[in-house]
């Protein structure tokens, strides 16, 4: 793997700030169609689309033996904390909670089993497609575009015989940010050579006008389903592009740095900080977002979870086996997010 890159460090950061702002507004029924709009259309494909990105730092694997090694490594990431926290939160009825989150992901932390479900598909159709990579670039890219969609097909039998077991509507919803994702990492340098810096700057600016309009304009209302997954999905995408051109693009600085560094802990952010979205908040609030209560009761409700939380993540990673079994980390590893 390539060195480790500060700006992709600080746009998980920045997507965590993002994650833990809107879980504060959310739980504490301060949502509006402006701010949270736009959080709410950013905040997930951003992180599964950083994680395909770096996916595509990686060289693709070629037997099935890196395969096992892979996929075991992931699993150790983001299965076995997904279900620690399930058993802690479900403690009194575990049988029951388990079914209801594994057919409900949203019920328990899906980031976590979606995104490793993601991770299988992009592996396994690296592995489907090593041959055809051997013969080109071209072949490698049409075999592995193939192999993702014959193993998409998977999830839209799911949802065509309603079997929503792991959910497959959010595999669904955030596949095309992943491997979007990868293929711009793995095929950057072709990309740079096709696409102009004018007409980069160019899609940038489109893309910034066009996602203020899906988020405000675009009537949320709508009731099909799949109508709605391809405007969340686009919007996701849009949001994606424009924070990674605007972090790719800038310069090192003070606030980068302090993102990077808070980007190495986003896995362990991201399990905890939202237990505490409502630590300031003891009944019903009498005031909205848009007042100097508001906008008061928001920044110390942000400040108060963000203490808990770090507190919470410095007393857990003290001991080898509750930083494993809550975040996955063996105690050999720096903490990556």
């Amino acid at each position: 793997m390539k060195e480790r890159n500060t700006s992709l460090d600080a746009m998980k950061g920045f997507a965590i700030l993002l994650v833990m702002i809107g879980h504060v507004l959310e739980w504490n029924e301060m949502t509006d169609p402006y701010l949270y709009a736009f959080i709410e259309a950013v905040q997930m494909p951003i992180f599964i689309m950083l994680n395909g990105y770096i996916c595509g730092l990686k060289l693709p694997i070629t037997n099935f033996g890196q395969w096992k090694n892979t996929i075991s490594k992931r699993a150790t990431a983001y299965v076995v904390p997904f279900f620690m926290w399930l058993l802690l939160k479900q403690w009194d009825d575990i049988i029951r909670g388990f079914k209801n989150a594994l057919f409900q992901l949203d019920r328990a932390l899906w980031f976590l089993m979606t995104l490793f479900i993601l991770n299988v598909i992009l592996y396994t159709a690296q592995l489907l497609s090593n041959k055809f990579r051997k013969n080109g670039k071209l072949q490698g890219f049409i075999a592995f575009g193939i192999a993702v969609g014959m193993l998409s097909t998977i999830f839209v039998g799911q949802l065509i015989l309603k079997n929503r077991f792991l959910s497959p509507i959010l595999t669904l919803r955030y596949l095309p940010a992943f491997i979007i994702g990868y293929l711009v990492s793995a095929y950057k340098e072709d990309i740079v050579k096709l696409v102009h810096k004018n007409l980069q700057l160019v899609a940038f600016v489109s893309s910034i006008v066009l996602f203020i309009y899906m988020c405000v304009i675009v009537d949320t209302q709508i009731q099909k389903p799949f109508v709605i997954l391809g405007i969340q999905i686009f919007e996701g995408l849009i949001g994606s592009y424009i924070i990674f051109y605007i972090f790719l693009k800038s310069k090192e600085s003070v606030i980068k740095e302090k993102l990077a560094r808070l980007g190495k802990y986003t896995l362990e952010i991201y399990v905890i900080h939202f237990h505490f979205a409502r630590i300031l908040n003891r009944g019903h609030l009498d005031f909205g977002l848009y007042s100097i209560k508001g906008i008061l009761f928001v920044i110390a409700s942000f400040v108060a979870m963000s203490i808990t939380t770090a507190a919470l993540i410095y007393m857990a990673k003290q001991s080898p086996l509750t930083n494993f079994l809550m975040f996955g980390k063996r105690s050999s590893q720096k903490s990556k997010g």
